[in-house]
């Protein structure tokens, strides 16, 4: 018997082998490509373990060796000479890209066993500012923004409080003319000490970096407490576009991101200078605070509320989806996204919609649809509410009355023997030709893994317009009395406006005909730009995060090798109780 007690101790640290999803880097600054990875804390060799994302997986490559208990899932072209970690390659991209708006990460194992699953959303950070989303500590805190650390313990490390508080992209005469003249990207120290710049850089869109030395400042490197430096570009060629788009961001000496701006279109002589917050076209005042005149400040923008599509008694009622027609004249700012919500107080009762303005000085109109909440338990009272315009400088607000609640909109949750399914997310109101999310929760309520077929399908009739099908579905496992969360991306591309349903199947493993969920879905032609807007069915508190997988899948791995490990065992006892008789 002694052996089996052996035999039981030597399995235990596989059984209990330790594997998280530590870090990942899903939307890097500038392209995408071969600039994604996942770390991976484990001591396991995941040669020919899968990655999967919402759309497609992977099997993991393994390409460097080391000895740390630190891997990277990475793209075939990433730069990893610097790394000291175990690199795995799974090709072009990480499944189908890891989506910059929300995606679920899930490795499996050789028998496809789920190790781990990680989902996100652009609302927890690192989206395209320098950082990633790490465990910190490693292993067991939360995930949160951190600056990168590829290989290497997680830390949340404070950057210099330095700003980029006006830069000359375009001065008068000859652009790399030597210092005063010429380029300049003005800093401004907020810390209450001073910093030597020495070795910091800057750094633009196209990657073309110019380093703080004594020979692009006057004076000195040091920059004192609260003071204004200037760095001048002093002959160096190429970095501050006059025209476009351009990016600028300050690293310090570390490689640590520090601060960034953009801007579109410089114009001779005029600086973009950082005024309340704003970036303005402004009269260079390098080294010295921004001036604040009314000329300086006056953004011009103007946002007018023409009318409000609303019922006939000028009252809305609990999950009705307003649309607002608006009147917007984009004046002298670098801001574009003009946001609208109803709220009271402190109470938000309606998802944000959101519309980018990216014409300046030109008077537009646009349509927005706001979806209130349809407030199925009850948590908001009837009565008078604001609407919000904000946006470019400019806001405007209108009072509107909300009651009654539409109770149609709250049986989208459907309860099952086995298992309960939820309409978490989807639109009422979307534009032909443009992807819309949908986002449903399924919960096990058995004690044993089941799983499952999710696909969706847009319709109008018996015909159907979207391309997704039963051969497209998305395949889940589920451990017991667990639940996930699960996002589809959807397109509508169709001349035809009207009513359509959004029908959402859900089929269990060794079942014939699925369950559905279907939603109506209104389709308008794609005249304006994009606008986002979202429908959460059954709103939690503003202050919970939702849309994570709510279960640990390493556990549930531990319980498979445990109960396979029990089975082989019994058969020893039994073989072994045979041969002595």
């Amino acid at each position: 018997m002694k052996k089996y007690v052996f035999l039981i101790l030597f399995l235990i640290p596989f059984v209990s082998a330790e594997f998280y999803i530590n870090e990942v880097m899903y939307n890097p600054l500038g392209a995408d490509n071969n600039k994604e990875y996942i770390e991976i804390y484990t001591d396991l060799d995941l040669s020919e373990f899968t990655v999967q994302d919402s759309k497609s997986s992977d099997i993991l490559e393994l390409i460097k060796s080391s000895s740390t208990s630190y891997s990277l899932i990475v793209e075939e072209e990433f730069n990893s000479s610097d790394i000291n970690a175990n690199i795995y390659n799974v090709g072009k991209t990480i499944g189908n890209n890891l989506n910059n708006d929300g995606d679920i990460i899930i490795i499996k194992d050789l028998t496809e066993t789920i190790l781990d699953v990680f989902s996100y959303t652009e609302e927890f950070g690192a989206n395209n500012n320098g950082l990633s989303l790490c465990r910190i500590p490693d292993k067991t805190g939360p995930f949160q923004e951190c600056t990168p650390s590829p290989g290497n313990s997680n830390e949340l490390r404070q950057p210099f409080n330095l700003k980029i508080t006006e830069i000359l992209p375009d001065p008068e005469g000859y652009d790399n003319a030597p210092l005063p003249n010429g380029e300049w990207i003005e800093i401004h120290n907020l810390e209450d000490f001073e910093i030597d710049l020495s070795g910091f850089h800057i750094q633009d869109e196209a990657e073309h970096k110019l380093y703080i030395s004594d020979s692009n400042v006057i004076a000195t490197t040091k920059i004192k407490e609260f003071e204004y430096k200037t760095i001048y570009t002093n002959g160096f060629s190429g970095l501050l576009n006059n025209e476009g788009f351009e990016r600028v961001k300050l690293y310090d000496s570390d490689g640590y991101l520090v601060d960034s701006m953009s801007y579109g279109n410089a114009q001779e002589d005029t600086s973009w200078a950082l005024i309340d917050e704003v970036w303005l076209k402004s009269k260079p005042s390098p080294g010295k605070e921004n001036p604040k005149t009314e000329e300086d400040t006056e953004l011009d923008s103007i946002i007018k509320i023409e009318e409000i599509y609303i019922g006939t008694d000028d009252k809305a009622k609990w999950g009705d989806n307003l649309r607002i027609k608006l009147n917007i004249y984009k004046g002298n700012t670098s801001k574009y996204s003009v946001q609208a919500w109803i709220y009271r107080e402190t109470k938000t009762v309606s998802k944000r919609t959101r519309v980018n303005v990216h014409k300046s000085f030109e008077e537009q109109t646009y349509t927005l649809p706001i979806q209130i909440h349809p407030n199925c338990k009850q948590t908001y009272e009837d009565g008078e509410y604001t609407l919000i315009i904000t946006g470019l400088g400019a806001e405007t607000e209108e009072k509107i009355k909300i009651s009654g609640i539409n109770y149609a909109l709250c049986e989208k949750t459907s309860q099952e023997k086995d298992f309960s399914y939820e309409l978490i997310e989807s639109p009422s109101l979307i534009s032909s030709g443009e992807n819309f999310d949908t986002t449903i929760r399924i919960t096990n309520n058995l004690n044993k893994i089941q799983e499952f077929d999710v696909w969706t399908q847009v319709k109008k009739g018996k015909k159907t317009i979207s391309k997704k099908n039963k051969e497209s579905a998305t395949t889940i496992e589920i451990p017991p009395q667990g639940s996930i969360n699960l996002r589809f991306d959807n397109l509508v591309d169709t001349s035809e406006e009207g009513i359509y349903d959004l029908d959402i199947n859900i089929l269990k493993s060794q079942q014939k005909t699925p369950k559905r969920i279907t939603t109506e879905l209104e389709v308008l032609a794609n005249k304006n730009p994009p606008i986002e807007s979202e429908i959460n069915l059954n709103e939690e508190p503003e202050n919970q995060i939702t849309g994570n997988v709510a279960f640990e899948s390493k556990t549930i791995k531990q319980r498979k090798l445990t109960l396979y490990f029990l089975m082989f065992a019994v058969g020893l006892i039994a073989v072994y109780g045979a041969t002595r008789k």
